[in-house]
């Protein structure tokens, strides 16, 4: 049976064509049968007579575009438009001049050249909104699902305010304004020679006098410290000896926490003004307790720009000296990229998957905390809503109330998460925690949450009440 789906909005239209294998069941109509197999997706925008389409590899080529592109571009984290040496997509995304974004659509038929199409943000956001019904929909393509994660605080702020980049694409204007700066000159502050080490013997100098009692005071000064003598990481065969005894972590549930809390520490100590010429590789070996133990570099420029990552800082070094040991340990593979991005991954992969993180059942604790939610998300959000349609989120909430984890469920809520109070209120450190000095995940209440264009919050225990 053929079947197709249309997702409409003014100024982009996705159809989807396909078949249905539920022929010969009771309610088979084209209307209601599942789309289970796509033939052809054709994508249509105003103004534009002819219709972009493909079959299945346009169609999974375009999703991940806009997906990737959407986010890059509300972040302000620049992204490279392919890896490096990597083939050309079938469609990508890319902002030109003019605050435009050009589509890029490349087919055998239209090799070597691929087709530009020139999107404005509405038609941008548009086909966001059409792609994001066709996955809201459980009759078209039950088996996909738009590969979204929670949306660290770091990687959501985005450098320019959202409300001036998506304004003129919301109420209609062309351009915004520029304001003007304003400056403030500060006072040079005064200067004094230190004093002498014994004020009053010798010659010239005289002793200050505290004015309340008469005693002498001590004279300011300027004591000299020797530099600091930088720290080389140890090299293999240090490091390997160092941990000779030691047990390799290898469990998934334990790798996954010393993965998310080694990611929580490189993000919070990295200076985004560091100039990281290409990919930097690492091997990063760390304690139990989430210490970095050491590191070893795993290609040439990342031996020779150590400097431009945290992990000089990082790295642990005990008290008494020497080097840093431990009962376990786990290897990771940190690529520091120059775009900003921080790729980890164990360095032996995972034996298998990682258990979800625990949650909080308990329906006591699940009431008391949403009313908290509520009370606190309402108490921050202030305004009024500049997007059209709501946005859907899925928050992890502590038992203390704290909103450890934020994914945002369409690529429309990833758009607009920077002008939420959700930003301001997540912290994605609150998701781990020490427990005997090891690192451990930390249960959390999971809840549905959407913020209507008309300024209402509606909120629900992710499993239903």
């Amino acid at each position: 049976m053929t079947v197709v789906r249309q997702y409409k909005l003014p100024n982009c239209t996705l159809s989807l064509e396909g078949l249905s294998d539920a022929t010969g069941t009771v309610d088979s109509s084209p209307a209601r049968a599942p789309l289970t197999v796509l033939v052809n997706a054709e994508c249509r925008f105003a103004n534009r007579p002819e219709p972009l389409s493909g079959g299945l590899e346009f169609f999974d080529s375009l999703v991940s575009a806009v997906n990737t592109y959407v986010r890059q571009w509300m972040s302000g984290i620049e992204q490279p438009i392919r890896p490096a040496g990597g083939q050309p997509q079938a469609v990508e995304l890319m902002a030109i001049e003019n605050g435009l974004h050009r589509l890029l659509v490349r087919s055998p038929e239209t090799a070597p050249d691929p087709v530009r199409v020139d999107l404005t943000t509405v038609q941008l956001f548009d086909l966001v909104e059409a792609i994001d019904q066709c996955f809201a929909d459980a009759t078209t393509l039950p088996g996909r699902s738009l590969a979204l994660s929670p949306l660290p605080r770091r990687h959501a702020r985005a450098e320019v305010p959202l409300a001036r980049r998506a304004a003129p694409a919301a109420v209609g204007v062309s351009g915004l304004a520029a304001a003007a700066a304003l400056f403030f000159m500060l006072p040079v502050p005064e200067t004094r020679r230190p004093a002498e080490v014994n004020p009053g013997v010798s010659e010239g100098i005289e002793p200050q006098v505290d004015p309340e009692n008469g005693a002498a005071a001590p004279p300011d000064l300027e004591v000299e410290t020797e530099p600091e003598p930088e720290v080389e990481p140890p090299s293999s065969e240090e490091l390997a000896a160092a941990l000779e005894d030691s047990q390799e972590i290898t469990d998934p549930d334990r790798l996954a926490a010393l993965g998310q809390q080694l990611s929580e520490d490189l993000y919070n100590e990295r200076d985004e003004a560091a100039a990281i010429p290409s990919p930097l590789s690492y091997r990063v070996t760390v304690g139990a307790d989430g210490a970095i133990l050491g590191y070893r570099p795993d290609n040439e420029a990342a031996r020779n720009n150590a400097e431009a990552t945290p992990l000089p800082d990082l790295r642990f070094v005990p008290a008494e000296g020497g080097r840093a040991t431990t009962e376990a340990f786990a290897d990771f593979k940190v690529v520091f990229e120059p775009n900003g991005a921080i790729e980890i991954a164990p360095w032996h992969g995972y034996s298998e998957a990682p258990s979800p993180p625990p949650e909080i059942t308990d329906s006591e604790t699940i009431a008391r905390l949403e009313a908290d939610l509520r009370e606190t998300i309402t108490a921050e959000w202030t305004g009024d809503p500049i997007f059209d349609r709501d946005l859907e989120y899925r928050l992890g909430v502590t038992e203390d109330g704290t909103i450890a984890e934020v994914e945002p469920l369409s690529d429309t809520a990833s758009v607009y998460y920077g002008e939420l109070p959700l930003e301001d209120l997540h912290r994605s450190e609150a998701a781990l925690s020490r427990e005997d000095d090891i690192v451990v995940r930390v249960p959390l209440a999971q809840y549905r949450v959407v913020f209507t264009p008309q300024g209402y919050l509606e909120t629900s225990p992710w499993r239903g009440r």
